[in-house]
C-alpha cells in the first residue's frame, strides 16, 4: 500500500477516534434537557455520558503529560460494565438472569479494583476491554430475548433499551474484530488504521444512545405504550 494511501487512512482513523470522543457531547446535551422525563432505567443510563466524558478527558490529560493512560482506560471499561449492569438489572424480568447480571457487575467492580492495584496495567486494560464486550453483549442479548417473548405495544425503534442493546452489540462486534486483527503481526501504522473500526462503531453507538435519550418517555407514558418492557 502506497504511503499517501496509508497517510489518508491514518488520518481517517484518527478523525473517527476524535469524532467518537467528541460525539458524547450530543447525548449529554439531550440528557441535560430531558433528564426530568426519564424513567428510572434511562435515568441511570444517563450517567454514562458524564462518566464517558470524564474518562476521555482524563486519558487525554495523561497523554499530554506523557503519562500512561492505562488506569483511566481500565476504569472506563470496568465502570461501564457496572453502570450498564445496573441498567439491565432494572429492566430484565427473569429472576435468575437479573441475579446473574447483578453478580457480574459486582464481581467486575471487585476484580477491577484488585487488578488496578496489583496487576500489570497493560494486561488489565486488555482484559477489561474483552470483558466489557463479552458481558455487555450478553446483557443486551438477554434483553432482546426478553423482547422476543414479551414484545412491547409500541415500535421497537422507540424503545430506548432496544436502541442501547443494538448499539452495544454493534460496538462489541467491532471491538472483537479489532482485537482479532491485533493478534496478527502488523506494522504499528496498520494497528492505528484498524482502530478506525471500533471508533466508527463507537460513533454509531453514541448516535443510537442519543436516539434512546430523545425517545425515552416519562414513566406514566411507558405504562400506556409499553415501549420499555419492564418500566
Amino acid at each position: 500500500m502506497s504511503t499517501p494511501t496509508l497517510n489518508f487512512l491514518m488520518a481517517v482513523s484518527e478523525g473517527l477516534a476524535w469524532a467518537m470522543q467528541v460525539s458524547i457531547l450530543v447525548p449529554m446535551a439531550v440528557v441535560w434537557r430531558r433528564r426530568r422525563q426519564f424513567p428510572p432505567p434511562v435515568k441511570l443510563l444517563s450517567w454514562y455520558v458524564y462518566f464517558s466524558l470524564l474518562c476521555s478527558i482524563g486519558a487525554r490529560i495523561a497523554e499530554v503529560n506523557l503519562l500512561p493512560n492505562w488506569p483511566m482506560l481500565a476504569a472506563f471499561n470496568f465502570g461501564k460494565i457496572a453502570l450498564f449492569g445496573g441498567v439491565y438489572y432494572l429492566v430484565l424480568r427473569q429472576w435468575l438472569v437479573r441475579r446473574l447480571v447483578l453478580a457480574s457487575a459486582v464481581l467486575t467492580v471487585a476484580f477491577g479494583i484488585y487488578a488496578m492495584l496489583w496487576l500489570d496495567m497493560r494486561f488489565v486494560v486488555t482484559y477489561a476491554r474483552v470483558l466489557q464486550c463479552a458481558l455487555l453483549a450478553a446483557f443486551a442479548l438477554a434483553y432482546l430475548e426478553q423482547l422476543s417473548r414479551e414484545p412491547p405495544l409500541g415500535q421497537l425503534n422507540h424503545n430506548p433499551l432496544f436502541l442501547l442493546s443494538v448499539g452495544q452489540l454493534l460496538y462489541s462486534a467491532g471491538s472483537v474484530m479489532y482485537f482479532s486483527i491485533g493478534f496478527v503481526k502488523l506494522e504499528p501504522i496498520y494497528n492505528k488504521i484498524y482502530f478506525g473500526i471500533p471508533a466508527a462503531l463507537g460513533l454509531v453507538f453514541n448516535i443510537l444512545l442519543t436516539m434512546a435519550f430523545l425517545r425515552a418517555q416519562p414513566e406514566a407514558a411507558l405504562h400506556r405504550t409499553g415501549t420499555l418492557a419492564s418500566a
